[in-house]
């Protein structure tokens, strides 16, 4: 199910409810997500070479919140980061905030301050391979992938999720507007990093990460440039050159 259609549809019962506490990022995000593919978002000027057929395409948004956007590059991280993998157990480890810091934490999001002592999750990644999977998609996709939004009717929202602790898929239904706030809540401040490397994994240390694979055996094999997605033609399937942008900001509302 398309998340905009839902942002359109229950966006001013949610501004109504909740556009007060509304953080500046979180809006900013809830418009990109409403631009998202639509001349609002600025539009190029595609141009089959074989049969000449040309037409005007949307952009999409590129938030790093949208679920529609950045699929390729989190093909080209994915593509990066398995150059990376050595063959030895992998955990993911996770922190986890406090219940009862959480609105404190929300209301504060450019604090500095952290505790000394975390409780952690702790978990057995195998090779690596699932870990990275993960990581992608909360790296360069929304909180939920739109084939997980199951139903809307009569006012309300029905998706999948799953339980982190029993790892079965489960269901929740809630209200439009408290559908888009549980979303919203999972929005980073703008400049906050979600990814950092240290030790061999670093972008510096690769000299040290090549001497690391050269003692575990390990064979890196080259793997071609992913190329960009294009345009295909809708006439003769040819990919299609482009020839023009323009940019027709509006609101989306």
């Amino acid at each position: 199910m398309d998340l905009a259609t839902l942002v359109h549809q229950y966006h001013d019962a949610f501004m109504a409810r909740f556009g007060k506490t509304l953080l500046p990022d979180q809006r900013k995000a809830l418009d990109a997500i409403l631009r998202c593919r639509t001349p609002a978002a600025g539009e190029l000027y595609v141009q089959c070479p074989d049969c000449q057929h040309g037409q005007w395409r949307p952009l999409s948004c590129g938030n790093r919140h949208c679920p529609r956007c950045q699929n390729h590059l989190t093909s080209l991280w994915i593509d990066k980061q398995r150059e990376k993998l050595l063959p030895v157990p992998y955990f993911m480890v996770t922190f986890t905030l406090p219940y009862q810091l959480r609105p404190l934490a929300y209301h504060h999001q450019k604090a500095n301050n952290v505790p000394k002592k975390w409780v952690v999750y702790c978990d057995h990644m195998g090779t690596g391979a699932p870990a990275l999977k993960y990581l992608s998609r909360y790296l360069y996709r929304g909180v939920i992938g739109e084939k997980n939004i199951i139903a809307n009717t009569n006012g309300e929202v029905t998706f999948r999720y799953r339980d982190s602790s029993t790892g079965a898929m489960q269901k929740r239904t809630l209200k439009g507007e408290e559908f888009l706030r549980l979303l919203l809540q999972h929005v980073l401040p703008n400049g906050f990093r979600r990814l950092r490397e240290y030790g061999f994994l670093h972008g510096n240390a690769k000299k040290i990460r090549m001497l690391v694979q050269l003692v575990l055996h390990v064979v890196i094999k080259p793997q071609p440039p992913r190329p960009r997605p294009v345009f295909a033609c809708p006439h003769c399937d040819q990919a299609m050159r482009i020839v023009s942008f323009r940019n027709d900001y509006r609101h989306p509302r």
